[in-house]
């Protein structure tokens, strides 16, 4: 089954607590966060990937204020779908962020 996630990470406030919300800034939080997990993340032709398995990534980009990424997870299966989401839920409650997701096929957001 291919399932393509894609999300979108902004503050839920204009401050997102003790940092500064900056491309840099969201960087350093999605670093740390796949360190201590275990992951591993580079920079890479202006995005940010993170790989989770072997053939299991995300990738984030920045785009006005906003952290926008996508995974596609076909590859890797069930188990992959979970850790993505469990990731980025995981990261937006670290960095007080509201995580946006869309339904490929009708485009409806959901929160």
């Amino acid at each position: 089954m291919s399932i393509r996630i894609r999300f979108a990470l902004r503050p839920k406030n204009r401050l997102t607590g003790y940092r500064e919300w900056t491309p840099d800034a969201a960087e350093t939080m999605i670093k740390e966060l796949a360190g201590e997990q275990g992951y591993t993340c580079e920079s890479l032709s202006g995005c940010l990937l993170c790989r989770l398995c072997p053939e299991g990534y995300i990738w984030f980009h920045w785009d006005k204020r906003v952290l926008r990424g996508e995974s596609q997870t076909n590859i890797v299966g069930p188990g992959f779908h979970v850790a993505v989401i469990a990731f980025l839920e995981q990261l937006a409650g670290q960095g007080k962020l509201k995580l946006m997701t869309r339904r490929a096929i009708t485009g409806e957001e959901i929160f």
